[in-house]
């Protein structure tokens, strides 16, 4: 569990994460370096409290696309965060470059999520997927559902478990490893990580083809929450544990620190 301090720690820190990854991208472009990772999208709901539909903020390949109403009257934006109940969602279109074809490619993804309330029949969830809206088919969900952790593909039930106590705000870490099981993906969902790719509960599933090989939408919301609020906030897509976690790898600091100190060297030497 983590508490609303460690949350904006954690929202903070996934942002500094952000610009590193940036600031290392840079500094091996400089010096003729191939650079692989990347954050793909970011969103922190930093917007004025109302309706989440027709805002466009958050950082990464947006396109310049708003978020817009898919389901129900759509979320609404309380202390930036998107707060849904009954059945309402919201999607905003991906624009990027992504395309796990032609070799080894996984995408990262992670959200915070909060439930209150009675009700222990209902889904919260976000679902990344190549079509705007809610159970597209192909698309991944990931989130709460009936007061466990859900991971499955949006035209399938099942791959749901362990348990989630209502109030607690948990962070979801996930990845895909495409096509690493014939035609099918593997998909692990981590709960509040430890560790690099290490949780005390996490789900996996390998019997899943998503059908696609770039995201091209956001989906967030959730089904039949009518007794107390669900809280989704800093949906981050990458592609690597690093974009997507505040615990970092443990050479992505020592590879950074390296090669800021080495710019400084070659810019003091021009």
């Amino acid at each position: 569990m983590k508490n609303k301090e460690n949350k904006t720690k954690t929202h903070a820190t996934i942002y500094k994460n952000a610009f590193f990854s940036g600031l290392a991208a840079t500094v091996c472009i400089g010096l003729g370096s191939p650079v692989h990772a990347a954050v793909i999208v970011a969103e922190g709901f930093s917007y004025t409290d109302g309706a989440l539909a027709g805002n466009s903020g958050g950082t990464g390949d947006w396109g310049g696309s708003l978020w817009a109403v898919s389901s129900g009257t759509g979320g609404n934006v309380s202390g930036n965060a998107l707060e849904t109940d009954q059945t309402d969602w919201d999607s905003r279109e991906v624009s990027t470059a992504f395309n796990a074809t032609g070799g080894p490619a996984d995408l990262y993804f992670s959200t915070t999520f909060t439930k209150t309330g009675t009700d222990t029949s209902y889904a919260l969830w976000v679902e990344i997927a190549n079509a705007a809206g809610v159970n597209t088919g192909t698309g991944i969900q990931f989130g709460l559902v009936d007061d466990t952790f859900s991971l499955r593909r949006s035209d399938q039930s099942g791959g749901d478990g362990g348990s989630y106590t209502v109030g607690d705000t948990v962070e979801l870490v996930g990845k895909i490893e495409f096509n690493t099981s014939g035609s099918n993906e593997t998909i692990t969902l981590w709960v509040d990580p430890t560790d690099v790719e290490t949780s005390a509960f996490s789900l996996s599933r390998a019997d899943y083809d998503v059908g696609w090989v770039t995201p091209t939408h956001v989906t967030a919301g959730n089904f039949v929450l009518n007794d107390g609020t669900g809280v989704i906030d800093d949906i981050v897509l990458g592609t690597t544990w690093d974009d997507v976690s505040a615990i970092p790898e443990p050479s992505s600091a020592a590879l950074i620190g390296g090669l800021v100190g080495l710019a400084l060297v070659l810019r003091r030497r021009k």
